[in-house]
């Protein structure tokens, strides 16, 4: 029995998920990414978009180019940006999947919120290549549109015939965790009744790789299978992924009257701001998070039985969001399991929220939490229970997901089994 819900603000709009698609290193669609992230091995490879050999690290999550070509002509890849591009087909394979791509085109009301921490930064990264090469006159027209960071949204919007209201969120790391909180509010208050949602970056481009690797935040390994190791002693860096996550979500009781697929109900969110340091995390600042959308939800921590972790693989991040975790739920944080997708997939940015929420569904249908790879000496200040390399049957009724960002934005998403 789920606590009071005396703090939702709109019950009688429950708001469940009805659709999924994504591109991920691990995989590009639900079955594959399912088996990618809970077999027990890391995703990521040497980056082969760009030659890495003058730098010092080459590890990277990339999306094979041959999974963008089974989706768009070659042509397309050009001319669109790749973060666009990666948002664009995992927002097309998401209305497949709810079976609304036919209503999207014939009308039916459909809103859409993106989350993205760096926007169309390739197309800005080939514009000042060509202005530094050939003068302001030499800098192409399409520039402008392209590099707009609304263009996200607004060309899944024109190729997928979304008439609803549509922008982008830009908060970091928890870009695509805020979008969707934001989404979850748009179908509790009315405002809409289908809101396509989640994240995509594309952020493994020369000029921002190196700008990470002077950051000193990357994993040195040169393996690139062990460089992502969340939780562990050994753990020396984050790895850069690439990616898009898209969830299509929807009243439950327009989902009901059309016959569709429910996948898992979205509870609501907690947000927070550390509101002290631009790159160093806060255990209050994310406790506070996860504690507001307990307060938000009507959960009480004894009912949240699988926590996806931001996990991101830094000295720092991991350390405080076991202290986090330990704030927020007191005794029960010792008997939740919990565990990072981006020990396999690496950090996403803006789309990780996306695909940790897609996972953390996955493991409420499959009734299993996916693995921390890698988690082989567990740090002494991570002690909780981290799910260390293989998968877990288990019983997941409740689950958050947390994403925390550079800039102290911090979102949790509180989802559940969904039951009529």
């Amino acid at each position: 029995m789920m606590a009071e819900s005396a703090g939702r603000a709109h019950p009688q709009r429950r708001v469940v998920v009805t659709g999924m698609g994504l591109l991920s290193p691990a995989g590009c669609d639900l079955d594959a990414y399912w088996r990618g992230i809970t077999c027990g091995r890391s995703a990521i490879r040497a980056i082969r978009n760009f030659d890495t050999s003058e730098m010092p690290i080459h590890s990277g999550g990339e999306v094979d180019r041959s999974e963008l070509l089974k989706a768009v002509p070659e042509s397309a890849i050009g001319r669109t940006d790749r973060t666009a591009l990666l948002g664009l087909i995992a927002a097309r394979r998401a209305l497949d999947d709810a079976a609304l791509a036919d209503a999207a085109r014939n009308g039916a009301r459909i809103g859409l919120l993106i989350g993205s921490g760096l926007g169309p930064c390739e197309t800005v990264a080939e514009s000042y290549a060509l202005y530094n090469s050939r003068g302001w006159q030499g800098t192409r027209p399409t520039v402008v549109p392209r590099s707009m960071y609304n263009v996200i949204a607004s060309h899944i919007s024109m190729e997928c015939h979304l008439v609803g209201g549509h922008h982008v969120v830009a908060a970091a790391c928890a870009s695509g965790a805020l979008a969707m909180a934001d989404a979850c509010e748009w179908i509790q208050t009315g405002r809409e009744d289908m809101v396509v949602t989640g994240g995509c970056d594309s952020p493994i481009i020369p000029s921002m790789f190196g700008a990470w690797i002077n950051l000193r935040v990357l994993s040195k390994n040169p393996d690139p299978a062990k460089a992502s190791r969340p939780f562990d002693r050994r753990r020396d860096g984050l790895v850069l992924a690439e990616g898009a996550g898209m969830l299509l979500f929807e009243e439950a009781q327009h989902a009901l009257r059309r016959g569709a697929r429910i996948y898992a109900e979205i509870l609501g969110s907690g947000s927070s701001s550390d509101a002290t340091h631009i790159t160093k995390p806060s255990p209050e600042g994310q406790a506070d998070a996860i504690r507001h959308a307990l307060r938000i939800t009507g959960l009480a921590a004894e009912e949240v039985d699988y926590i996806n972790a931001h996990g991101t693989s830094t000295l720092l991040n991991d350390s405080t969001e076991t202290r986090a975790i330990k704030l927020a739920l007191g005794a029960h944080a010792r008997r939740v399991g919990i565990s990072s997708t981006k020990s396999v997939i690496g950090h996403s940015l803006g789309a990780s929220g996306a695909l940790e929420l897609i996972a953390t569904i996955l493991a409420i249908r499959h009734q299993v939490m996916p693995p921390t790879v890698n988690l082989d000496e567990p740090d002494p200040e991570c002690d909780l229970d981290y799910v260390p390399n293989v998968a877990r049957p288990a019983r997941i009724r409740a689950a958050l997901s947390n994403s925390f960002a550079f800039g102290g934005s911090n979102a949790v998403l509180a989802v559940q089994a969904y039951e009529g």
